[in-house]
């Protein structure tokens, strides 16, 4: 049974190597173009359109841009970081030692020489099944993540509503796992709008009583 081709997203300034990236990836994936502008959340936005399982960022986006770009992949990397958690990304670039050196992930930065053709350059070669390999696998544990955390959050909701309330530590886990989802590309998944957020002004009034509390028993202790 043939591999399941993933939707790899393609983020670079200049037409040639999208083009380029489009030839070399083609085999293993299924290319898709995201637009590129000086707005990152757009890129973003269209990231989320068009439904990618990855992305790949060249590292100088400034260097050749078809339009005015202000940052270089690694700062949309960043962005894209906190903007959508763990989602699968990787640059590839000419110069792997800067983008290592920008806080990047050296496991998530991969030379453009990959995509040489030529099996005769061995090194070449096998980096560039690495490179395949690597995406494949990023973006399995994403998904795999991103089930796992929807089923613990329909267990707690599941057991909210039979029981009618969740231990403070429970509450606690909801609603950070309803947040990680929110901000997940798994929109189509997501738990339903009068579920989220619900009991979460009770829960912060309990923990600032909580936490009052813990301080009057410390008050006294040091009397």
């Amino acid at each position: 049974m043939p591999q399941e081709k993933f939707k790899l997203g393609i983020i670079d300034e200049n037409e040639a190597e999208v083009k380029g990236f489009f030839q070399y990836f083609d085999k293993d994936f299924i290319p898709v173009e995201i637009e590129l502008g000086d707005d990152k959340k757009a890129i973003i936005e269209d990231i989320v359109t068009q439904d990618v399982d990855a992305v790949v960022i060249d590292y100088r986006l400034m260097e050749r841009a078809r339009v005015k770009i202000t940052f270089n992949g690694n700062e949309l990397l960043q962005y894209l970081n906190d903007t959508l958690p763990k989602f699968p990304a990787v640059i590839m670039t000419n110069y792997p030692p800067d983008a290592k050196n920008h806080n990047v992930d050296p496991f998530r930065v991969f030379g453009k020489e990959v995509m040489e053709p030529d099996k005769t350059k061995k090194k070449n070669y096998e980096a560039g099944l690495d490179l395949i390999e690597s995406i494949n696998i990023l973006i399995k544990n994403y998904k795999e993540e991103l089930k796992k955390k929807e089923n613990r959050l329909i267990k707690l909701l599941d057991k909210k509503k039979k029981a009618g309330k969740l231990s403070l530590r429970e509450e606690e886990e909801r609603i950070e796992l309803d947040d990680f989802l929110e901000k997940s590309l798994n929109k189509r998944n997501k738990i339903p709008r009068q579920l989220k957020g619900q009991h979460a002004s009770e829960l912060r009034e309990l923990i600032i009583k909580t936490d009052e509390l813990i301080n009057k028993i410390k008050e006294k202790r040091n009397a």
